[in-house]
């Protein structure tokens, strides 16, 4: 079988990269978001939600319940009921990518400073009143009045340890262990490994 020619083989080979990149890049992102955000959604945010359901209020989902915001607003939010399970179902699709933990620990404490210093406090006096305040709780678990226990900076730094120790560490250390246990092929589990010999594969294809 005649070879292509050389700039033939470069387009292939350009597409082949393109494409794995594409999908380590999909999966690195699902497992950002995965190890941030399921363990918070399930048992802040669906628990606080199906709480409210049966007549105890904690706080964090009033807003689903206020007459007062339109039901296009609240209907927007119910994405914090499904994602952590659409999460769940792409980190077993995609394989969960280790390095999903530094990634999201640093773009978390990145975006704390920022609601920290630039965004609205709570109780603040907006042009909007419904615009949000109080973005990632940097103040407190009140929309109205910044928490009291502690001095707000000390707030923050708690939030900037305690985040990563209580949440993102526990989670990557779950999502490592169920796709390493579960019924997933091992070079799913292992994604890095896997993709480095499908592409090694590939290569081997487009330069014969």
């Amino acid at each position: 079988m005649k070879s292509p020619p050389p700039h033939r083989r470069r387009e292939r080979l350009t597409c082949v990269s393109l494409k794995r990149w594409r999908a380590g890049t999909n999966r690195v992102l699902a497992s950002m978001a995965a190890v941030g955000i399921i363990l918070p959604q399930l048992l802040l945010w669906c628990g606080d939600f199906a709480a409210h359901l049966v007549g105890l209020k904690f706080g964090m989902t009033d807003y689903m319940f206020d007459s007062q915001r339109s039901q296009f607003l609240r209907g927007q939010s119910l994405f914090h009921g499904w994602l952590p399970f659409l999460l769940l179902f792409l980190v077993i699709r995609l394989g969960y990518d280790r390095r999903a933990l530094f990634a999201w620990t640093s773009l978390a404490w990145g975006a704390m400073l920022i609601s920290y210093f630039f965004l609205p406090a709570p109780g603040a006096k907006l042009a909007n009143p419904l615009a949000p305040v109080n973005i990632d709780y940097v103040y407190g678990f009140s929309d109205t009045a910044p928490q009291t226990w502690m001095p707000g900076w000390t707030w923050l730094i708690f939030l900037i340890v305690a985040m990563p120790l209580v949440i993102f560490i526990p989670t990557h250390l779950l999502l490592c262990s169920f796709t390493a246990n579960s019924s997933v092929p091992k070079t799913v589990a292992n994604p890095a490994r896997r993709q480095m010999q499908r592409f090694g594969a590939d290569l081997s294809t487009v330069l014969k």
